[in-house]
């Protein structure tokens, strides 16, 4: 999507995938069938607010994790607009993060400052 002015996209990232609560999952759904479905009357892909699909263990990376409905929906729309990203939460640069504090997962382009926010 383009600025106000229509001269400058406006470089910004959510980070989103690791919240299983009811609201958060819904949202993530919402980013992602925005994503897919495309912007405006000849569906452009949305390359702002760049998607960033956080993958972490036992939240959504394998069938039967409490997201992994919404991984699977990030990779067709991945294969169709070439967005979100993935972050790979487990990687051994983030040990030690605290699974029910998202303010210690590593994120691109920002730090969540979402303190309601929880994943289990």
């Amino acid at each position: 999507m383009q600025s106000r002015s229509g001269n400058q996209l406006p470089f910004t990232s959510i980070n989103y995938g690791t919240c299983t609560l009811p609201e958060g999952r819904m949202v993530i759904k919402a980013l992602l069938e925005g994503s897919i479905k495309g912007v405006g009357k000849v569906r452009k892909t949305p390359i702002f607010p760049c998607g960033i699909f956080q993958c972490m263990k036992g939240v959504n990376r394998k069938e039967g994790d409490p997201n992994y409905d919404l991984f699977l929906l990030a990779l067709k729309s991945t294969s169709k607009r070439l967005y979100p990203n993935y972050a790979n939460v487990d990687w051994s640069g983030n040990a030690g993060y605290d699974i029910n504090d998202p303010k210690t997962y590593f994120s691109t382009m920002g730090k969540c400052k979402c303190s309601s926010y929880k994943t289990f």
